[in-house]
């Protein structure tokens, strides 16, 4: 298909050496180029050819390929943008006629990426960044080695893949550029919004086979909800990069000269903003309506030949956006309005809280993509619990990782370049469209990530490249006047694959990558006794720290590896904190280092700042399972306990630690405690119920229950708090239904019990104690037939609890005499749980009620899960022999 380069109409050019479109182009045919020197046309279509698959395969490519976030796959991709680009740079017809400068910004962030990675001597490095080289210096520490060279970088390994990303950007940006200036910028538009359509479906294919493997072959490195894998892991990202393609989509539904169909666009349209309503990303559907009410009141604006009636470009946007979201509710569940209403702002902080960083970073910044492995230095104490690999914002992005200085010059060049009459869009609705979708893209990553990801920036620079190509046939400055940029352009593209090949030369691999290998390294050693395992892991670690010097976890992970070989590890742990002083798990090893010591204090102290620092169940169970070895005090313990409200997991997983009759007392300390922070809890209430229920239940009443009226007092008042907090579950009447049991009143108890049990949930259990009432009470058959019932129903909710229902009903049957009964009660529970337990009891229950064909079929499905076992062969032999025999009469 040819797209039409009318599009976007130039501007006359009165006086200038650049010919107008029209004396260029003649009816129906596309316009020829002459090479100087000469070029035929088939080497001008080759190269043509070439031009539109590498910017086809880079758009494409880069998303599908998980959107540019495994290295791995991103290279091969690269590359061939990179080289495609320096090939038409150097052989291409209508190189001379691109204005490439912002192509060449483009390149020299890439380059200036691969400058930060290089290494210096320390001296040179503490004269340009004292903060660096002050990271550097002290890298090795714990090992007794010294560092002498370093550099600006961080973290040079994810710099020099930065630099290969960014040059590879940059030669995208030229691609568009040329095929936008042969084809027109319809051209590379086209190739971006048939991208976005191929993401929104694959997204919403993954999501309706509940898929968590993207195209069912790769893993996650972190596992995601089901439905949520493909192309784009992360809703926010999918939801910029749909943004980008439903704009630019929108803009070639509008143009004067349709590209295609206008009803097959408008559909594509249609699903990609739907999809990307899907997602429930705040940031994304703010972004998308804002950016559609600016291209409204845009297109009201344009003027010429390309204008639109405003009340059309309302209308289909309106209309759009109507549907989309329509299509996006039919499938919309608890966990997209969740998402979408979330409240959570912890990110929006991320900025402030990289400020210190940025200062101690101003002039060269710590290294473009260092954010991660540097920012645990500087995350606060009391805030972000989570680990944030980016400041989701992309000026501070650029800032800290690039420095001020160099940040300023690029965006102020920037925004001069795509300024909106630069790139047209006040004469198109194409420009328009597109330019929108860019600035919807951007706005959202002032609280999101995805021009972060390879994927997204190509697209990017893609689309801005086809708008540029545009600004080069109405620019009157010639070719000539801008050699210096081709030079540079040229330059710039051969260091991008430079940068590749060394990311290549030197592993792909990225933090995250290099953490998980030293994780299979120290599970290794855990598991082997040689030196030579241990000289391994201790080299490995050593060679990581000089990849991602700034980071806490290799200095951690010397720490394990020192405990292993039973050698010193607080040179390590030392080194760990100064890299993540807010670091949990640091504080938790040191926790068991002075724990091992005998400085219990101390220790419980470590714990307080772990639990502080990540508030998580596994850092939680650690710290029970190192606090109450060393002290069942529970005013040791509450110094392990974090303040206010952060304490209240640590103070509910050290009372559900804590099983040991003689620790009840200790744990009731605890449990007050945390309904003092939050009385609205439910579990400690119910342990304090239990306690003393099972005190009353005694002869002689423990310390802790002085009195049976004061306990009789405290479970009536702890059952009205339960009934207040916990009114769907049947906690209250069951604790009411066995108080009034141990008092005598088993009519008051089935009264409580009959009332109580229709709760929404947690009926099950309160069904069984109804049951054990009557029985207790000798109720009637009818009535114990009732109970029988409504608790198997109530428990039949889930296999294992059904499967437990129906095997107490038939061995409550087997006791009242009810044989027959109690085998199709045993019958029922091993066909919901099928294992050999179960079917021996029905084998054996039968037997006893003379139903020896039941117990024949019990002791052969048994046979089958154990067939090498001669006693229940002999068994089932016996049993068949019995079938065979004739009967006896009286």
């Amino acid at each position: 298909m040819r797209f039409s380069r009318t599009d976007l109409h130039s501007a006359s050019n009165t006086g200038t050496t650049e010919p107008s479109m029209s004396s260029r182009m003649s009816s129906g045919s596309r316009p020829t180029h002459s090479r100087p020197g000469g070029v035929s046309r088939s080497w001008s279509a080759n190269i043509e050819t070439l031009e539109v698959a590498a910017l086809a395969l880079g758009v494409a490519g880069s998303v599908l390929a998980i959107g540019g976030a495994v290295p791995a796959l991103f290279l091969p991709i690269g590359f061939v943008v990179l080289v495609a680009a320096l090939v038409a740079a150097l052989v291409s017809p209508t190189r001379l006629k691109v204005g490439p400068l912002p192509a060449v910004v483009l390149l020299v962030l890439g380059a200036y990426s691969l400058v930060q990675a290089l290494p210096l001597p320390l001296s040179w490095l503490d004269r340009l960044s004292p903060a660096a080289a002050d990271v550097w210096s002290r890298a090795l520490l714990p090992t007794g080695q010294t560092v002498s060279r370093g550099a600006l970088s961080l973290d040079p390994s994810a710099s020099t893949f930065e630099a290969f990303k960014w040059g590879s950007y940059g030669a995208t940006f030229y691609l568009a550029a040329l095929v936008g200036r042969r084809r027109g910028p319809s051209t590379g538009l086209a190739i971006v919004f048939a991208t976005s359509i191929a993401v929104a479906f694959l997204a919403l294919g993954h999501a309706v086979l509940g898929a968590t493997q993207v195209y069912g072959v790769y893993s996650p490195t972190h596992p995601v909800p089901a439905g949520q894998a493909g192309p784009l892991l992360n809703p926010n990202n999918l939801a910029g990069y749909l943004n980008l393609g439903g704009l630019v989509g929108l803009g070639l539904v509008l143009s004067r000269r349709a590209i295609a169909s206008r009803w097959l666009l408008a559909t594509g349209v249609l699903c990609v903003l739907a999809v990307s309503l899907r997602t429930a990303s705040r940031g994304g559907v703010a972004a998308l309506i804002l950016l559609l009410l600016l291209f409204c009141v845009g297109a009201a604006l344009i003027r010429g030949s390309q204008r639109v009636s405003p009340r059309v470009a309302s209308y289909a946007a309106t209309g759009l956006l109507v549907l989309g979201a329509a299509f996006a509710l039919l499938g919309a569940d608890a966990k997209f309005w969740a998402d979408l209403l979330d409240e959570n702002t912890d990110k929006l902080q991320l900025p402030a809280a990289s400020v210190p960083l940025i200062k101690d970073h101003a002039m060269f910044g710590v290294g473009r993509g260092a954010f991660e492995s540097v920012f645990q230095a500087y995350r606060p104490q009391t805030r972000f619990h989570l680990v944030f690999t980016h400041p989701e914002n992309v000026v501070v992005q650029w800032v800290s990782e690039w420095g001020l200085p160099l940040s300023i010059v690029a965006f102020a060049t920037l925004a001069y370049c795509f300024s909106p009459w630069r790139l047209g869009a006040s004469r198109s609705t194409v420009a328009l469209g597109a330019l929108c979708g860019v600035l919807a893209l951007l706005v959202q990553n002032l609280v999101d990530l995805g021009v972060e990801l390879a994927g997204v920036g190509t697209a990017v620079a893609a689309v801005l490249g086809s708008l540029w190509s545009q600004t080069a046939r109405r620019s009157s400055v010639v070719a000539r006047n801008r050699g210096w940029l081709r030079g540079i352009l040229v330059a710039g593209l051969a260091i991008g694959i430079t940068a590749g090949i060394s990311v290549i030369s030197r592993g792909a691999s990225t933090l995250e990558d290099d953490r998980a290998a030293i994780q299979t390294l120290l599970e290794r050693r855990r598991a082997a006794t040689s030196q030579e395992s241990s000289e391994e892991v201790r080299a490995a670690i050593v060679s990581m720290t000089m990849r991602h010097p700034a980071d806490y976890y290799f200095p951690l992970a010397g720490a394990m590896a020192a405990r292993m070989d039973r050698t010193n590890p607080m040179p390590w742990i030392q080194r760990a904190l100064e890299r993540g002083p807010t670091i949990g798990r640091t504080h938790l090893m040191l926790a068991e280092v002075l724990a091992g010591h005998g400085y219990s204090r101390q220790s419980l102290m470590e714990l307080k700042l772990a639990a502080t620092y990540e508030r998580t169940e596994a850092v939680w169970f650690a710290v029970s399972k190192v606090a109450l070895p060393m002290t069942r005090d529970p005013a040791m313990l509450m110094l392990a306990v974090p303040d206010g409200s952060d304490g209240i997991g640590v103070l509910e997983m050290l009372a559900r630690s804590m099983n040991d009759p003689e620790w009840v007392e200790s744990r009731e300390v605890l449990d007050i405690e945390a309904l003092a922070r939050d009385s609205s809890l439910v579990e400690p209430r119910q342990r304090i119920v239990d306690a003393r229920l099972h005190a009353l239940a005694l002869e002689e009443l423990p310390i802790w229950c002085p009195d049976r009226e004061t306990c009789t007092a405290d479970v009536e008042e702890h059952a009205g708090y339960l009934a207040q907090h916990a009114p769907t579950t049947t906690r209250a009447p069951r604790a009411l239904a066995r108080l009034a049991l141990l008092e005598g009143d088993r009519e008051r108890a089935i009264s409580i019990l009959e009332s109580g049990c229709s709760t929404p949930t947690d009926r099950a259990p309160c069904h069984r104690l109804l049951a054990e009432s009557l029985l207790a009470a000798g109720a009637s058959s009818e009535r114990l037939e009732a109970a029988f019932s409504s608790y198997t129903a109530a428990a039949c909710l889930e296999k294992t609890a059904c499967a437990e229902a129906h095997a107490w009903v038939g061995a409550t049957r087997a006791h009242r005499g009810e044989l027959q009964l109690a085998v199709t009660a045993l019958e029922r529970a091993a066909r919901e749980e099928p294992t050999l337990q179960r079917l021996l009891a029905v084998a054996e229950m039968a037997g006893r009620a003379r139903l020896v064909s039941s117990e024949i079929k019990a002791l052969e499905q048994a046979t089958r899960l154990s067939p090498d076992d001669p006693a229940l062969a002999e068994r089932l032999r016996v049993a068949r022999g019995r079938a065979r025999a004739p009967s006896i009469g009286p």
